[in-house]
């Protein structure tokens, strides 16, 4: 599903910012309209692969602890000094001080707050956008929430593993909704 969500985010990067330039409609929505959008998808696509890369990799550490399951990767974080931890939050705390994992965090923080503001810029679109803005705005809503999330994670691990891959599913149906206007208006320009 992460890698249908990938390619579907950068099949619409590349309908954005190829020479067709698909969102130059002939109903003409205002020059820093279009360049919000093309930047709120770029933001999310440079968002994303990192975002769910980090959702995993912290469920997997949460979950191998409980379980005491063996991986090279997890293991980093639950084993120190030939010593497995037993604790989740232990471990938790081990991958979020990772100095990889805490810069990682930190730029995905950084990029949902410019997201969160290009949103608010999308606000008003033009009136035949309506429907086009809002997919927009939901599928920047679930990579906003989806970071918060990660960023603070709190409850249980099914509850949060419930959490993260439901909102990767909105953000997988967002993808395909947003890129079926693309087709249609594209269609339209032609």
């Amino acid at each position: 599903m992460k890698k249908l969500t990938a390619v579907l985010l950068c099949a619409v990067l590349l309908l954005c910012f190829s020479g067709c330039d698909s969102l130059a409609l002939p109903f003409g929505p205002s020059a820093d309209y279009r360049e919000t959008v093309r930047q709120a998808v770029a933001l999310m696509d440079d968002m994303e692969s990192t975002l769910f890369k980090d959702c995993d990799l912290a469920l997997s550490v949460w979950y191998n602890t409980i379980h005491q399951k063996k991986d090279k990767t997890t293991d980093r974080y639950i084993v120190k000094n030939g010593r497995r931890t037993n604790d989740f939050n232990v471990a938790l705390d081990r991958l979020y001080h990772d100095k990889k994992f805490a810069s990682e965090l930190k730029h995905l923080d950084e990029l949902q707050q410019s997201l969160r503001t290009l949103r608010h810029s999308l606000a008003n679109p033009p009136k035949q956008y309506a429907l086009f803005n809002e997919t927009l705005t939901a599928l920047a809503g679930d990579h906003i929430t989806l970071t918060c999330v990660l960023m603070d994670l709190d409850g249980s691990y099914n509850d949060l593993s419930e959490q993260i891959g439901a909102l990767e599913k909105d953000i997988n149906d967002n993808t395909r909704e947003f890129l079926s206007f693309e087709k249609e208006l594209s269609e339209i320009r032609s």
